[in-house]
């Protein structure tokens, strides 16, 4: 006879827990920025650029890859419960952020930068040219998902549209800013710096937000119960 075991997961502490670790990255992201460019440090023993929201290959980028993930999973436990009709929104939102995860890694999306910027001749806030082709395909993701959106309750289409806007927030719009800065005064400054790091906080911060609303979601009671046999 197999075993039982329970998971209770409490969703507003395990956000909060994940909100925290984020802004303690933040943090961190910020001091080493400091550190670099008016206190003269250049590396730190490898602190900087091990905290450095904006550099790949760090613990910011494992973290925000796996809370991508856990997106993801999240989205595939909601297609599994879902009724016929949303099943498909719910399995395409798995794929999305599986692919999201992998690019957050894996950074393809600005490989897309410069030959988009050499076909259309791109500068000032458009000098990380990706955001192009990138804002197409938000546009189309909204008129794909729209349907599946405003069948949702009250609470969790408002939920949905916060986590989306600051995501976005951070991905387009500050992304935007950065380009700017850099085609204008380089990357290896403390503006610069900061920019990046914030816009990399918005992303992570719509992420945990969206976390909060799929878990809230998947509850039917203040908790959520896993039953795994």
């Amino acid at each position: 006879m197999l075993n039982t075991t329970d998971i209770t997961v409490k969703c507003l502490k395990a956000t909060r827990v994940l909100a925290v670790f984020a802004a303690m990255l933040f943090i961190l992201s910020i001091t080493g920025q400091y550190m670099q460019y008016i206190a003269g440090h250049a590396k730190l023993l490898g602190f900087i650029a091990e905290f450095n929201l904006d550099r790949e290959n760090n613990i910011p980028t494992y973290f925000s890859s796996l809370l991508l993930f856990f997106v993801a999973m999240l989205c595939f436990c909601n297609a599994k419960m879902a009724p016929l009709i949303h099943r498909r929104y719910w399995q395409g939102l798995c794929y999305i952020f599986i692919f999201l995860s992998i690019d957050e890694m894996a950074s393809l999306h600005e490989r897309l930068a410069p030959p988009v910027r050499n076909l259309l001749g791109t500068t000032g806030i458009f000098y990380y040219a990706w955001i192009i082709p990138g804002v197409a395909v938000t546009v189309l993701f909204v008129i794909i998902f729209f349907k599946f959106w405003k069948n949702q309750d009250r609470q969790t289409k408002k939920l949905f549209l916060f986590s989306i806007v600051i995501y976005i927030g951070g991905a387009i719009f500050l992304e935007m800013a950065g380009g700017w800065i850099c085609y204008h005064t380089g990357r290896e400054n403390l503006t610069y710096g900061v920019v990046a790091s914030i816009e990399e906080l918005l992303e992570m911060a719509g992420t945990i937000l969206f976390i909060y609303t799929l878990l809230r979601k998947i509850k039917t009671t203040s908790m959520l119960r896993l039953r795994l046999e």
